[in-house]
């Protein structure tokens, strides 16, 4: 893209964005810019976003928007506004003038920007091509081939970060579910981290579930090395209450076999030596097992599937509890099951299904 269009869109963006709201007579001649060229729009339209996004790049990126900034400020290309310097708003004799002093310091800030802003741009495809992140919307579920023939199925509402590099093969779990089907390579291992949990692989099949209250590692062939990385000083402000069978919540690591499950918490750990697989995995079925679970959580779930929302009421109906097997797909039957409840109502809306009430019992 020409440089001087860039620079004029960079000029623009300050002016719409340093001061009080622009008045009519600048929204007039920002909508004459934008109309005289297609090309004027598309360079407008890509400082935005780039921009905006410039403070989401992944953390391990060796370069950042604020190193991009400093470097813009220590070459002196950037000259910092005094109290009287911010751009005026003027009469049209004083706009009909090309080099105004306002307009100036204008074309200034706007030099500067330009390059930071191409600058967070170039990080920000090199950091895609890089580490690319895949992600599901509500109800969809997507399946992915890594380069060394591994699969990811990834489950509703998900996202995840593909990391590989020479020595490794690294999986940000960035939200959501994940059923890994790794490619054997004992010299590379496949590794997964989610939230305070790290799983390491050689060649095996496990699912990770990153839950709001922890993560939930099920292994479904193989051997999987588990390490929990937990602060519990500040998760749990120094309590650390764990049942079962299961490593420190700070630092520990243990084995997980096939038909295992750990379940890693800020303030519980758990291992179930017997888990129930299938139940664990019935999602890439578009099937949800619930085994004595409590309605928020089945509430929880049945969202990662429907933009019509379950809401629970928590404070009296947080210990009811649900067994059984529905579709993920249609919430019907869990609905019904609920309105025959005694004592629990269930109102719906466009946007909304509320369950209120009380009731303490097991189902």
């Amino acid at each position: 893209m020409n440089r001087q269009i860039v620079l004029e869109a960079a000029e623009w963006f300050v002016e719409l964005n340093a001061g009080p709201p622009p008045d009519l007579e600048t929204r007039e001649q920002f909508d004459k810019w934008l109309r005289a060229s297609p090309e004027h729009v598309r360079a407008f339209l890509e400082i935005v976003p780039i921009w905006e996004d410039g403070s989401q790049l992944p953390q391990s990126s060796d370069t950042t928007p604020q190193r991009l900034i400093e470097w813009a400020r220590r070459a002196g290309n950037v000259l910092p506004m005094q109290n009287g310097d911010r751009p005026q708003r003027g009469s049209d004799a004083q706009r009909a003038q090309p080099r105004s002093p306002s307009r100036s310091i204008r074309r200034i800030w706007a030099a500067g920007l330009a390059p930071i802003l191409v600058g967070i741009a170039i990080v920000l495809v090199y950091s895609a091509v890089r580490y690319p992140t895949f992600a599901t919307g509500i109800g969809e579920q997507r399946s992915l081939k890594l380069a060394d023939n591994s699969v990811i199925e990834l489950n509703a509402l998900s996202r995840v970060r593909v990391r590989y590099s020479e020595h490794e093969r690294v999986i940000d779990l960035l939200e959501g579910q994940a059923l890994f089907r790794v490619a054997k390579n004992a010299e590379r291992p496949f590794i997964v981290y989610s939230a305070g949990t790290k799983v390491r692989a050689v060649g095996t099949e496990f699912d990770v579930y990153r839950k709001t209250t922890g993560t939930v590692i099920t292994v479904v062939e193989g051997r999987v090395s588990v390490d929990a990385n937990f602060d519990s000083q500040a998760w749990d402000g120094g309590h650390h209450a764990a049942s079962g069978s299961a490593a420190p919540a700070d630092g520990g690591s243990q084995m997980l076999a096939a038909g295992e499950q750990l379940t890693l918490g800020p303030r519980y750990t758990r291992k179930a030596e017997h888990a129930n697989v299938a139940g664990a995995t019935a999602w890439t079925q578009r099937q949800l097992v619930f085994d004595s679970t409590p309605l928020p959580e089945v509430a929880e779930e049945f969202n990662r599937y429907t933009t019509r929302r379950l809401s629970v009421d928590a404070t009296h109906l947080g210990d009811f509890r649900i067994s059984g097997i529905f579709s993920s797909t249609d919430p019907a039957p869990l609905i019904r099951f609920l309105r025959e409840q005694p004592g629990m109502q269930v109102t719906e809306s466009g946007q909304e299904i509320r369950v209120s009430g009380s009731s303490g019992q097991r189902r």
